[in-house]
Protein backbone atom coordinates (compact mmCIF):
# COMPACT_ATOMS: atom_id res chain seq x y z
CA UNK A 1 0.00 0.00 0.00
CA UNK A 2 2.82 2.42 0.78
CA UNK A 3 3.91 2.32 -2.77
CA UNK A 4 0.55 3.48 -4.00
CA UNK A 5 0.08 6.21 -1.36
CA UNK A 6 0.16 9.68 -2.74
CA UNK A 7 1.79 12.84 -0.93
CA UNK A 8 -0.92 12.81 1.57
CA UNK A 9 0.15 9.36 3.15
CA UNK A 10 2.48 11.12 5.52
CA UNK A 11 -0.40 13.18 7.01
CA UNK A 12 -2.81 10.43 7.56
CA UNK A 13 0.12 8.33 9.07
CA UNK A 14 1.14 10.49 11.68
CA UNK A 15 -2.82 11.75 12.30
CA UNK A 16 -3.65 8.20 12.77
CA UNK A 17 -0.62 7.74 15.36
CA UNK A 18 -2.00 11.19 17.18
CA UNK A 19 -5.16 9.87 17.87
CA UNK A 20 -6.13 9.31 21.48
CA UNK A 21 -6.37 5.36 21.28
CA UNK A 22 -7.22 4.64 24.89
CA UNK A 23 -11.11 4.98 24.93
CA UNK A 24 -11.44 2.79 22.09
CA UNK A 25 -8.81 0.17 23.39
CA UNK A 26 -10.52 0.00 26.11
CA UNK A 27 -13.93 -0.05 24.60
CA UNK A 28 -12.92 -3.02 22.76
CA UNK A 29 -15.17 -6.52 24.07
CA UNK A 30 -13.62 -9.11 22.23
CA UNK A 31 -10.14 -11.31 22.14
CA UNK A 32 -7.28 -9.69 21.24
CA UNK A 33 -3.62 -10.27 20.59
CA UNK A 34 -1.43 -7.87 21.33
CA UNK A 35 1.39 -9.93 19.32
CA UNK A 36 5.05 -7.79 18.22
CA UNK A 37 8.81 -8.48 17.78
CA UNK A 38 11.31 -6.14 19.19
CA UNK A 39 12.45 -4.98 15.96
CA UNK A 40 9.50 -3.63 14.91
CA UNK A 41 8.89 0.49 14.96
CA UNK A 42 5.75 0.22 16.50
CA UNK A 43 7.15 -1.92 19.46
CA UNK A 44 6.62 0.85 22.60
CA UNK A 45 3.12 1.68 21.34
CA UNK A 46 2.69 -2.76 21.49
CA UNK A 47 4.28 -1.85 25.07
CA UNK A 48 1.76 0.77 25.87
CA UNK A 49 -1.29 -1.41 25.00
CA UNK A 50 0.03 -3.70 27.13
CA UNK A 51 0.11 -1.79 30.36
CA UNK A 52 -3.39 -0.27 29.28
CA UNK A 53 -4.81 -3.67 28.51
CA UNK A 54 -3.48 -6.57 30.74
CA UNK A 55 -5.85 -8.67 30.29
CA UNK A 56 -4.56 -9.31 26.86
CA UNK A 57 -2.06 -11.79 26.36
CA UNK A 58 1.16 -9.50 25.28
CA UNK A 59 3.15 -11.74 23.35
CA UNK A 60 6.92 -10.21 22.17
CA UNK A 61 9.44 -12.49 19.51
CA UNK A 62 13.18 -10.98 19.83
CA UNK A 63 14.23 -9.59 16.39
CA UNK A 64 12.84 -8.99 13.46
CA UNK A 65 11.65 -5.68 11.44
CA UNK A 66 8.72 -4.49 10.40
CA UNK A 67 8.28 -7.53 8.20
CA UNK A 68 8.47 -10.11 10.83
CA UNK A 69 5.41 -12.10 9.08
CA UNK A 70 7.67 -12.21 6.20
CA UNK A 71 10.68 -12.69 8.13
CA UNK A 72 9.56 -15.52 10.39
CA UNK A 73 6.21 -16.90 8.93
CA UNK A 74 5.93 -19.74 10.56
CA UNK A 75 6.92 -18.17 14.11
CA UNK A 76 4.44 -15.52 13.56
CA UNK A 77 1.64 -18.15 12.57
CA UNK A 78 2.62 -20.43 15.67
CA UNK A 79 1.96 -17.46 17.71
CA UNK A 80 -1.08 -16.56 16.24
CA UNK A 81 -3.16 -20.41 15.83
CA UNK A 82 -2.26 -21.06 19.49
CA UNK A 83 -3.88 -17.51 20.07
CA UNK A 84 -7.02 -18.66 18.00
CA UNK A 85 -6.80 -21.80 19.66
CA UNK A 86 -7.39 -20.87 22.90
CA UNK A 87 -9.28 -17.25 22.37
CA UNK A 88 -12.66 -16.89 23.85
CA UNK A 89 -14.74 -17.17 21.09
CA UNK A 90 -18.28 -16.94 22.24
CA UNK A 91 -20.76 -15.70 19.68
CA UNK A 92 -22.61 -13.79 22.53
CA UNK A 93 -19.05 -11.99 23.82
CA UNK A 94 -17.67 -11.54 20.52
CA UNK A 95 -20.44 -10.04 18.74
CA UNK A 96 -22.04 -8.05 21.40
CA UNK A 97 -21.41 -3.99 21.00
CA UNK A 98 -19.30 -2.21 23.58
CA UNK A 99 -21.10 -1.08 26.89
CA UNK A 100 -24.16 -3.83 26.15
CA UNK A 101 -25.65 -5.29 28.50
Amino acid sequence: EMLRADDRYADGFHAALAHDLEPDLLAIRVPVLNFINRGDSAYALSEATARLRSDWPFIVHDGGTNDYIDEAPDAWAATVAEFLASADAEPDHCLAPAGAA
